[in-house]
């Protein structure tokens, strides 16, 4: 999964403001990413997604998804380089 990202990838998503305390809700680099989403398959390991909707944009897009393991839907915004990478990402949760 993570060979879709660049290694500079930044997200900002509430959630990282309940798993890693001194991320401000923004994780920056792959490798936080990746230690951001280990956690997460720790806490919720049926995690599963129900793809809602999809949208596009100019280099990005917006997932509209249910999280099935939660019932909460979120709508996430990847914006993508010039190498068809993502760089970053905003997620928002109901």
């Amino acid at each position: 999964m993570l060979a879709h990202y660049t290694a500079d990838f930044v997200i900002e998503t509430p959630l990282a403001l309940l798993l890693v305390d001194e991320s401000n809700g923004r994780l920056a680099s792959k490798e936080a990413v990746k230690a951001y989403w280990e956690m997460g398959l720790k806490k919720i390991p049926n995690l599963e997604f129900k793809i809602l909707n999809v949208l596009t944009g100019i280099n990005a897009l917006t997932i509209y998804y249910l999280n099935k393991a939660t019932n909460q839907k979120a709508a996430e915004i990847l914006f993508f380089n010039e190498d068809r990478k993502v760089c970053k990402a905003f997620v928002h949760y109901s």
